[in-house]
């Protein structure tokens, strides 16, 4: 037990729960013996579940969802966010675009890869931080440069620092959503991994699609007209989505 704030306790409890229970129920029948207006907030292994108080002094739960069932939660969470997630593809598009080989390809997606990786982690155990109306705004406008860059031909040294620095703002991105599905506190680690782990299962789905069509579309002799038509198109989606989340919103 310890004190929170100026007028609370927090307490730590372990209880001895039937296994074979898919719900359990969490009943405080001390409240006449406190304060009138006493408001108790009950979390279960990291996760919200109530709060309590004299007129409502009890609530139910699912039971903890074992580690195997986590993992597998969040890499299908992973997956569909990158899948679903049309500001995150469109970057990517925007990035392989511009690439000249196979090997340019997979430099610049591992850059990002690490990149997201790094700001998720960060963001996701508390240690840093950005709020949504900035992280979310940054993130179309990165797509936005992106496609522009590419009318430029940046060299490939160029490209994997600047995907690196835009990936940072990414992963920050991919923390407000696992920020508002909730982690579970007895299991963060096996979440972000996960997380991360279908993250980059569902991209490496999609360029291992998109890889071959792009690579006989450079063979052309008029890809580099239709190259730059592709980046015009990501960097008109980037700069509608900086609108729709700025002077739009």
């Amino acid at each position: 037990m310890r004190e929170v704030e100026a007028d609370g306790v927090e307490i730590l409890a372990r209880y001895t729960c039937p296994v074979d229970a898919a719900t359990h129920t969490f009943s405080a029948d001390y409240f006449d013996a406190l304060a009138p207006g006493h408001r108790q907030y009950l979390e279960v292994s990291g996760r919200p579940v109530a709060m309590l108080s004299a007129d409502s002094p009890s609530a139910s739960f699912e039971a903890a969802p074992s580690t195997g069932e986590v993992a597998a939660e969040f890499v299908q969470l992973g997956v569909e966010h990158i899948v679903t997630g049309y500001d995150h593809l469109a970057f990517v598009a925007g990035l392989l675009l511009a690439a000249k080989s196979l090997r340019q390809m997979l430099v610049i997606v591992t850059g990002f890869t690490v990149a997201h990786s790094i700001t998720l982690s960060l963001a996701a155990t508390g240690l840093l931080t950005l709020p949504s109306a900035l992280v979310e705004p940054l993130i179309a406008a990165s797509i936005a440069y992106v496609g522009v860059e590419n009318f430029f031909n940046p060299g490939v040294r160029q490209r994997v620092l600047i995907t690196f620095l835009l990936g940072l703002v990414h992963g920050f991105g991919f923390a407000g959503l696992l920020a508002e599905l909730g982690l579970p506190g007895d299991n963060l680690a096996i979440a972000l991994l996960c997380f991360n782990g279908g993250v980059e299962l569902g991209q490496a789905v999609i360029v291992a699609l998109a890889l071959p069509l792009l690579l006989r579309l450079g063979r052309l002799a008029a890809w580099p007209r239709l190259m730059r038509g592709l980046s015009a198109l990501v960097a008109l989606a980037g700069l509608y989505w900086l609108a729709e989340r700025t002077i739009l919103a």
